[in-house]
């Protein structure tokens, strides 16, 4: 069965995360190698790190690097771009770049990931790469950067990951209805799309994994969005890796007392 996995880009002061499905073929020391020196050939930034997340949050690396020192260094042309993979707006790629070219290379770009990975949402081959839109690089992207107050999606995209269908099935089975994909709007803009919303009492479930555990910023970012979710007469539950795999019907039961409550007393 394929894994998801996370490719980590980086240069001196930016980084983003490129996410697929690996072939089961392509796993092997040697398959990875490969694939890192094609990519690095491929784009402007440097692979720094490829892993899969396990079911607890914690990552399996297939690739690390240990010096930090050589990362490209950063220009005053720099763009980001998204692109769809097989036409699915829920499977996009942030790739950012030096020029042009790489928005003109869409077919290079299919036909390099289509070698190694199947697509991450839905699964299957990789069969077009096409443009969506531009956007400026902006702190979304910094490293070691301050809280400026822009509150991203973290998990606009995340259901159907390891802890996601843990939990995602347990909530089937206890018969408690759900949605997931739940746009929730702030000042006629996206704020978040929890990993599951419970409508009748406006719960928001979020399941936090490795790289929510490992970056600050993330941390920050979401206390904020809390917050706000609060002031707006949204409750908000976070769930770790390993307290989803631990106990599952642990999050369960908290989860129903918690609607118990609100739906009692909204």
């Amino acid at each position: 069965m394929a894994k998801r996995i996370t490719i980590k880009l980086e240069s001196e002061n930016y980084r983003y995360f490129l996410n697929f499905q690996i072939k089961e073929e392509c796993e092997s020391k040697e398959k990875i190698s490969e694939m890192v020196l094609e990519l690095n050939k491929f784009f402007d930034f440097k692979i720094t790190q490829i892993y899969h997340e396990l079911p607890d949050g914690r990552p399996l690396n297939y690739y690390k690097i240990s010096d930090y020192n050589d990362l490209p260094s950063d220009s005053d042309n720099m763009t980001a771009d998204i692109f769809n993979v097989n036409k699915d707006i829920c499977d996009r790629l942030y790739i950012i770049h030096n020029s042009d070219n790489v928005r003109r290379r869409c077919a290079e770009m299919q036909k390099l990931f289509s070698k190694y990975f199947f697509a991450y949402n839905r699964g299957g081959e990789i069969e077009t790469i096409s443009w969506y839109q531009n956007k400026s690089v902006n702190f979304k992207f910094r490293k070691n950067k301050s809280f400026s107050g822009f509150h991203g999606l973290p998990h606009s995209n995340a259901y159907g990951s390891d802890i996601e269908k843990i939990l995602g099935e347990a909530l089937k089975k206890s018969g408690i209805e759900f949605i997931t994909q739940q746009q929730i709007l702030h000042n006629l803009a996206v704020l978040t799309v929890p990993d599951f919303f419970i409508e009748k009492c406006m719960l928001a479930i979020y399941c936090d994994g490795f790289q929510y555990h490992y970056n600050k910023e993330s941390v920050i970012k979401d206390r904020s969005q809390d917050r706000i979710l609060q002031y707006l007469g949204y409750k908000v539950l976070r769930y770790t890796g390993s307290e989803i795999v631990g106990d599952v019907d642990k999050c369960i039961s908290e989860i129903k007392k918690f609607m118990q409550k609100f739906i009692t007393n909204p």
